[in-house]
């Protein structure tokens, strides 16, 4: 690759972007400075960031579909029980006994709400005319403005039954369902935002294991815990098998099939 060619790479992908992101596997970590191993190509790392941004290609699609789905299921549970225009009610929530925390987690949630509906009057159409012909928005409208982790906290103040009610159409336990979402929100954001995908880590933020855990015979740390598909991109594509379609010709399996396309490119 020509000199010319790696300036017009760099200056239409953004330095920071294609070096500072994907160098770290092409550097040698035990040298004194910044020194890239023996071999390593400007092509290698240009590779490596295409092949992540196809990844992210690849998984907004599905996240974006699930997104649709939990909130669409979120909402029509919910507003099956209380009614559609009773989501800023405090008693409708998991109050647990005026326990501070869990009052301003719910208020937070209600603010949020609240705000949501101030911020797309006017702007959304759907948001602007239930405000302007009933002087409500039905939850079932304001989900399409609420991010995934709005969503996310919005779930987690639900009282149990109700969270129960929502997992089950998944058929996933609540607790799990619930740091699904967490993960799913994030995730959702790394491939929105640009953001590297391939070797993300979420550090504490973890989905709950499960017997695809032990399925995938995963190896443990000494502590007990699985050594990837917790909080990583491995845990991303478990919670993607949860949620897809897992037919031989069914979108999981697209997926697989995919990402496998690009493994080979790479």
């Amino acid at each position: 690759m020509s000199n010319r060619v790696q300036k017009k790479i760099l200056e239409t992908e953004n330095y920071y972007n294609v070096i500072n992101g994907y160098k770290d596997l092409f550097l040698d970590h035990a040298a004194p400075t910044e020194t890239y191993k023996p071999g390593a190509e400007f092509t290698e790392i240009v590779a490596l960031y295409e092949f992540d941004r196809e990844l992210r290609f690849i998984f907004l699609k599905r996240l974006l579909k699930i997104e649709n789905q939990i909130k669409s299921i979120i909402a029509y549970k919910f507003s099956e029980t209380y009614k559609h225009d009773n989501y800023l009610k405090l008693v409708n929530f998991d109050s647990h006994n005026n326990n501070n925390k869990r009052l301003k987690d719910i208020m937070g949630v209600i603010s949020t709400f609240q705000r949501a509906i101030s911020d797309q009057s006017g702007k959304h159409n759907s948001v602007t005319h239930y405000v302007t012909e009933y002087g409500y928005v039905p939850l079932w409208v304001l989900v399409n403005v609420l991010t995934f982790g709005n969503i996310s906290k919005f779930y987690g103040v639900l009282k149990h039954q109700d969270r129960q009610a929502v997992a089950r159409e998944f058929g996933i336990a609540d607790n799990v369902f619930f740091s699904y979402l967490k993960l799913l929100s994030i995730f959702r954001n790394i491939c929105a935002h640009d953001e590297r995908l391939y070797n993300s880590n979420l550090g504490s933020l973890e989905i709950v294991s499960g017997p695809i855990h032990a399925r995938l015979a995963i190896s443990r740390l000494s502590n007990g815990k699985y050594s990837h598909g917790t909080n990583d991109l491995f845990a991303l594509l478990i919670c993607l098998k949860e949620f897809l379609p897992n037919r031989k010709k069914g979108e999981f399996a697209e997926t697989i099939r995919q990402i496998d396309k690009e493994v080979e490119k790479l």
